[in-house]
């Protein structure tokens, strides 16, 4: 018996599995024997995430995160456990919901993880870090880890509450001032102020973050004290939002006080005009 051994070359793109390469064998000068050799290949599994598939999600919401992963290397993985992990307090998965299980994951294969999860209702609008390992082992039954990032869109919507209104004694305007208590800002915000269903006055502010304040400055009416507060603004992507609002205020104070010196005065002069003043109250002794 004698050993040979040759160097071989396997591509890159080689996939696991057993491959029959022929021998031939030259005897002297004329005879020639061909003989078939099995060689096994082993591929390394490569996964890639090539889709991220869900609902809107908002704040309080329990959605579906669906993952399509694709085996783009060139063995096949088993016994892979895929899990989910968030960055962030706000998305957390429920329950076995973050964790999916594939026995085997071929070559070329396509497979979607889905991870329940559930969102805060805190939740303020934005892109929120999430990430999904994959662990599992290769044909030789080494075990392999790998970690995927992704993004999670986390929608949301303004919404205002009046906080006060009021009339400035100075400018004699009615002030009405809002705060945005919604899961995103509010932007291109306008305030219509109305009085028996008679648009007053209107008011413009540019944006509005979330927990913060802004005042709408309107024209006063001069008796009414009570009206409605309109509001038209846009959210994320554009999204556009309208809400109405009911308000009431005290009266103006420079009015009745006008009208009180008004009546003092007429007292003044009605107390001058009468005969009584004009009657000596003593009388010079003769």
């Amino acid at each position: 018996k004698k050993i040979v051994e040759y160097k071989m070359f396997v591509d890159s793109s080689a996939i696991s599995t057993v491959y029959e390469i022929p021998v031939k064998v030259v005897y002297g000068s004329l005879s020639t024997v061909t003989k078939s050799v099995l060689v096994r290949v082993q591929g390394t599994p490569q996964f890639e995430i090539i889709d991220v598939k869900t609902n809107e999600i908002n704040p309080g919401d329990r959605e579906s995160l669906n993952i399509q992963v694709e085996n783009t290397g060139t063995g096949t993985a088993k016994k892979m456990t895929a899990t989910f992990t968030s960055s962030s307090e706000m998305i957390k998965p429920i329950f076995s919901g973050g964790s999916v299980y594939i026995n085997e994951f071929g070559i070329g294969k396509k497979e979607w993880l889905k991870f329940d999860v559930l969102v805060d209702q805190d939740a303020e609008y934005g892109v929120y870090t999430g990430a999904v390992a994959l662990k599992y082992n290769d044909e030789s039954g080494t075990n392999h880890t790998n970690t995927y990032n992704i993004g999670i869109l986390i929608s949301g919507e303004p919404r205002f509450d009046v906080v006060k209104s009021e009339i400035n004694a100075k400018t004699r305007e009615l002030e009405i001032e809002v705060i945005d208590s919604g899961t995103a800002k509010g932007v291109a915000i306008r305030g219509e102020l109305w009085v028996n269903d008679k648009l007053i006055d209107t008011d413009y502010v540019t944006q509005i973050k979330i927990d913060k304040k802004s005042t709408l400055k309107f024209n006063a009416p001069v008796k009414e004290t009570t009206g409605v507060l309109k509001l038209y603004y846009k959210g994320p992507d554009n999204k556009e939002f309208a809400q109405e609002e009911k308000i009431a205020w005290k009266p103006i104070g420079g009015a009745n006080t006008i009208l009180l010196l008004v009546g003092v005065a007429a007292t003044v002069l009605l107390i001058w005009k009468k005969p009584w003043r004009k009657i000596k109250l003593f009388k010079k002794k003769k």
